[in-house]
């Protein structure tokens, strides 16, 4: 199209306000008695639902102290209802927003979204907002963002084994988790929407002058 200016790549991003009642310094001081997982997206298998459940039934048979939060509305949202009504260990919070979605962010130790298929979710950025070590499957934009073992860990998709293994490799080691934690909390900073739209008003200068 004879366009020969720079070409950018830019990314999602993370609504500086939803953090306006986080505290990373809380957050790292936190006990950790029951280890609450939050999957927060469209609820569809494809967005690996069942995976996360299974993982976590995987998780309570193996004697681990956990709640799962499920945040979400999509078209398994009946299915998943249906799973998930004799366990008492999962709690279904519907579509969030606003102050409803930092509280979850805020109440969660740690991110799960096992998708099959991606580009770069907001819910992840997000989670790393929050503080949040992430366990993410290596698809889209995921692959340029975590790195394997310093921010989260990557997984099959499909498969809740490997799943429920790396959720024990985070909740055996607490440290671990708030190394993650603060990495995250400063790595997404870089996401907040105020700085974002700075680099993309620059970028518009750039290339109309």
């Amino acid at each position: 199209m004879g366009y020969k200016k720079n070409i950018y790549l830019e990314t999602t991003l993370v609504d500086d306000k939803l953090l306006d009642e986080f505290s990373i310094n809380k957050k790292l001081k936190k006990s950790y008695k029951i280890i609450t997982i939050l999957f927060l997206a469209r609820i569809e298998k494809e967005k690996g639902i069942f995976d996360t459940i299974e993982a976590c039934d995987l998780l309570i048979q193996q004697g681990y102290s956990i709640r799962l939060l499920i945040a979400g509305s999509g078209r398994a949202e009946k299915e998943v209802l249906e799973k998930i009504k004799n366990n008492e260990y999962i709690e279904f919070l519907g579509y969030v927003s606003g102050e409803d979605k930092s509280r979850t962010y805020i109440e969660s130790d740690l991110y799960v979204l096992p998708s099959y298929t991606e580009g770069m979710p907001n819910s992840v950025l997000e989670a790393m907002a929050f503080g949040l070590p992430v366990i993410v499957t290596p698809v889209g934009g995921l692959k340029d963002i975590i790195k394997e073992g310093v921010n989260g860990y990557f997984v099959q998709f499909g498969d809740s084994s490997m799943l429920a293994e790396t959720i024990i490799k985070l909740i055996d080691n607490i440290n671990l988790m708030n190394q993650m934690a603060l990495y995250n909390y400063n790595d997404a900073q870089n996401y907040y929407a105020s700085r974002v739209v700075k680099r993309i008003e620059n970028i518009y200068r750039e290339v109309v002058g």
